[in-house]
């Protein structure tokens, strides 16, 4: 009988409630990853440990022969010598809890998700404790636009990296990276695409291309972003972007779907230039509803900044899956999901101006629309074919 742990990023105390709710098999996005494990583990003894910036408060669920404990990475409300300085020593905090719990659990194999204090917390107590260290990676570690700090933790991480005696990676880009990284290619394992014959988006019939004229004639051209509600996922860059079409094009609409740390200023931003009646906010929608949404939409964006180390967006690929052309910057992992003029459009990185053209050129090229509409559709398919998912990645290297 083996012993998991996991460290993973988000709040996986909330992730296992949405879980409990909707059932392992209706997962999706940040969830599906638990999920997949939680099928892996079964009745095994497991430990899941998460860092969340959800609120400053710690939580945790105990059971026979599964405990979830969610640390928050946030300053404490009694701490007054400023947020910064909060935030590092509960990151210090955190990774001492973390090493403890290790040494206490003396697992047979150590999965880890994040980076950083945490991640080499869980790489020593691996080490102490002679279990298997397998680095899940799903993001990049750095980028020019990061502060030194980061850098150095950038730097650490690929040492960690290095050593682990198996890598996940998270698409052919992350397989790229972890290759230039120095990790042997015999030790890497690439997962693409986590939907499965009972995803939701199975039972979404895909936009026929015959429909796409009649779609341009209605009434709203439903401009999409699915995901969280973060500066550097490039919100505020989207809405700029909006500003400078929405008034040429009256019939578009623009809808934010998430949460996030940004919400309260990406509204009173959209109230501020007065947009609230073509700019929405709908918040958080389950997953088996995405498709729904969906629907009505005519094209997702994905305006990611550089600063945001990102791996593979699943928002991008849901989109594809819906037979929506996606709009996305022309950087890491993008170029290796999204085509110019094929299933997309790549615009340049943190430009708003970048991005208000291509969302023009779709607005007034139909043909241009409906090729890339048609593109999308077929890159959806392929990827509901690929069955290589998080789940049997994970069999393969835990059993």
């Amino acid at each position: 009988m083996k012993r998991i742990l996991y460290l993973k990023a988000g709040n996986a105390v909330q992730e296992y409630k949405v879980l409990i709710d909707s059932g392992l098999n209706k997962a999706g996005g940040s969830e599906s990853f638990l999920a997949d494990f939680l099928k892996l583990v079964g009745d095994n003894p497991s430990l899941v440990i998460s860092l969340h910036t959800v609120d400053n408060h710690d939580q945790k669920i105990v059971g026979k022969t599964l405990s979830i404990h969610s640390y928050s990475r946030l300053a404490w409300d009694w701490f007054v010598a400023g947020k910064r300085a909060g935030r590092f020593l509960r990151l210090i905090k955190n990774s001492c809890l973390i090493f403890i719990r290790v040494l206490r659990f003396k697992p047979d194999a150590v999965l880890c998700w994040s980076g950083s204090l945490p991640c080499w917390a869980c790489f020593v107590g691996a080490r102490l404790t002679k279990s298997k260290f397998i680095f899940s990676r799903h993001i990049t570690f750095t980028t020019d636009d990061m502060s030194k700090l980061k850098r150095f933790m950038g730097v650490m991480d690929r040492l960690i990296l290095n050593r682990a005696d198996a890598v996940i990676a998270h698409g052919p880009f992350l397989l790229e990276e972890s290759i230039k990284d120095g990790v042997p290619p015999e030790r890497i394992t690439m997962f693409d695409c986590v939907f499965d014959e009972k995803s939701v988006w199975y039972k979404k019939k895909l936009y026929p291309g015959s429909s796409i004229r009649t779609m341009l004639s209605t009434k709203r051209f439903n401009i999409l972003y699915v995901g969280r509600i973060e500066a550097a996922k490039g919100i505020f860059d989207l809405l700029t972007a909006f500003t400078g079409i929405m008034e040429k094009h009256s019939r578009t609409m623009l809808y934010y779907v998430g949460d996030g740390n940004h919400l309260p200023a990406l509204k009173k931003e959209i109230s501020s230039r007065r947009m609230n009646s073509r700019a929405k906010c709908l918040g958080r929608i389950a997953h088996d509803r995405l498709p729904k949404l969906m629907n009505i939409g005519h094209c997702l964006v994905v305006p990611t900044r550089i600063e945001y180390p990102e791996g593979r967006c699943m928002a991008a690929m849901e989109g594809l899956i819906a037979g929506l052309p996606v709009v996305a910057p022309d950087f890491g992992p993008f170029p290796y999901l999204i085509k110019d003029r094929g299933n997309g459009l790549l615009f340049k990185p943190d430009s708003p101006k970048s991005l208000k053209d291509c969302l023009t050129r779709l607005l007034e090229d139909k043909d241009l629309y409906g090729q890339i509409r048609l593109g999308a559709a077929e890159s959806g398919r392929k990827l509901l074919e690929n069955r290589n998912g998080y789940f049997i990645t994970l069999k393969k290297i835990i059993g």
